[in-house]
């Protein structure tokens, strides 16, 4: 007995129908083609090559504006601008020769040509190589990818365009000193009256400033508007006015014989000829008076540090040198410190010097204590007596006290003033 099986009646489930939106997203509807050259123009192309113009405009200002300017004048140096904007348009320039290729590759392929020939289009716009491999196919593409590997050899060109130089240039600046025209009372030398009238010490400040004096250590100022270079001035500050008078005195000290003169022993007659002449000599004095007084210094600024531009020998001799003569009389104001009792001090320590000739032992000796008599000596003969010379120290220490005065001056605060008489032509 044969059984048969109905079949089972199935049911088929049908997708339920997309809407027109998901049917859009699936198969977008195609653009129109649009005619005419600007639509087909390719833009990002063309950006990257403004782009590559724009950043040879910008090195071109760069290499113009940065001519004879100051190097701490730029925050960003021109060197590094340039780098910058070369490495910019080396990469614009690649890009709109990747866009070139791109449209170049689609254009040969819609027009027909091989494989090989789009293979060959596509390798010229990667590698130099294959152009230079298969020069016989040379085209535009070929040409495009030499002048994008030349252009990227530009960046250290324009680097060296570049270049850092010193040159002396002038301008007129502003310079702010702070500088003492006038030292106050006392501000040197201390003295004690119950003891005796004269300075006998110099006051604290002033042995620091004479200290940093010895030791040669620079004056520095801050914030004179001088930061850009080294300035050159002429500024008024305190110091001395030097006045002079040179006189010759003839000295003879006759023919002796061993030192033996008005001698009270025994007499003993004898005929003798002389053969040392008469030692004459001529002994130059120059007696100075020193005033306070208002001078203009010659300084130079370098690097915050100031330095003389011209030397100080002169300084107060001359009448140019000297804007103001004060009338100081210690005298009558003076308690217990001096103006520059301290300065005496000092000269009288660093620059006394002496030079004493004698006769020992039928030599003639020659002692020269303090150093200004043995810098200026300048012929000395140990075997013939009155033959040495000296040449005028006046200048060496002119110099010195100005130097001392221009640093006092310099280290008196800014508030500390006062009023002295001005000296009339003529008067001392």
């Amino acid at each position: 007995m044969s059984s048969r099986q109905e079949p089972k009646p199935s049911s088929t489930t049908c997708p339920e129908n997309l809407s027109s939106k998901s049917l859009d997203w699936i198969n977008p509807a195609p653009q129109s083609w649009e005619p005419g050259a600007l639509m087909r123009l390719p833009l990002l192309g063309f950006s990257a090559l403004l782009g590559v113009l724009a950043c040879l405009i910008f090195n071109i200002t760069i290499l113009l504006t940065s001519n004879g300017k100051p190097q701490n004048s730029w925050k960003v140096q021109p060197s590094v601008l340039l780098a910058i904007s070369s490495a910019v348009s080396t990469g614009l320039l690649r890009f709109a020769l990747a866009e070139g290729a791109a449209i170049t590759w689609w254009n040969k392929a819609i027009n027909g040509c091989t494989v090989y020939d789009l293979h060959r289009n596509w390798s010229f716009a990667n590698s130099i190589y294959d152009v230079i491999k298969q020069i016989r196919f040379f085209n535009i593409l070929g040409l495009a990818s030499i002048a994008s590997v030349i252009v990227a050899i530009d960046s250290p060109l324009f680097q060296r365009a570049t270049t850092v130089a010193v040159r002396q240039a002038q301008v007129n600046v502003l310079l702010s000193v702070g500088i003492a025209q006038q030292l106050p009372f006392g501000y040197t030398g201390a003295m004690q009256r119950h003891i005796s009238g004269d300075v006998t010490r110099m006051t604290p400040l002033f042995q620091k400033i004479v200290l940093s004096h010895n030791s040669g250590e620079p004056m520095y100022l801050n914030d004179t508007g001088c930061a850009n270079g080294n300035c050159s001035a002429t500024i008024q500050a305190d110091g001395l006015a030097v006045e002079c008078s040179l006189e010759p005195i003839p000295q003879d000290y006759g023919s002796l014989i061993y030192g033996a003169e008005n001698g009270t022993r025994k007499l003993v007659l004898s005929n003798y000829t002389g053969t040392v002449k008469d030692r004459n000599s001529r002994l130059q004095v120059n007696r100075c008076e020193l005033h306070l007084a208002k001078l203009l210094y010659p300084i130079k600024i370098v690097d915050g540090a100031i330095e003389f531009s011209s030397s100080l020998e002169d300084l107060g001799r001359s009448p140019e040198t000297i804007a103001v003569i004060y009338d100081m009389n210690e005298q009558e104001d003076i308690t217990t410190n001096g103006t520059i009792g301290g300065l005496y001090l000092v000269a009288n320590d660093l620059l006394q010097s002496k030079a004493v000739g004698m006769q020992i032992n039928h030599a003639w000796t020659l002692e020269t204590p303090g150093m200004l008599a043995q810098d200026h000596l300048t012929w000395a003969d140990e075997l013939v007596s009155c033959q040495d010379m000296w040449k005028d120290p006046t200048p060496q220490v002119v110099a010195e006290l100005q130097n001392l005065m221009f640093r006092t001056a310099l280290s008196v605060p800014n508030n500390s003033s006062r009023s002295l008489r001005l000296l009339q032509h003529g008067e001392k």
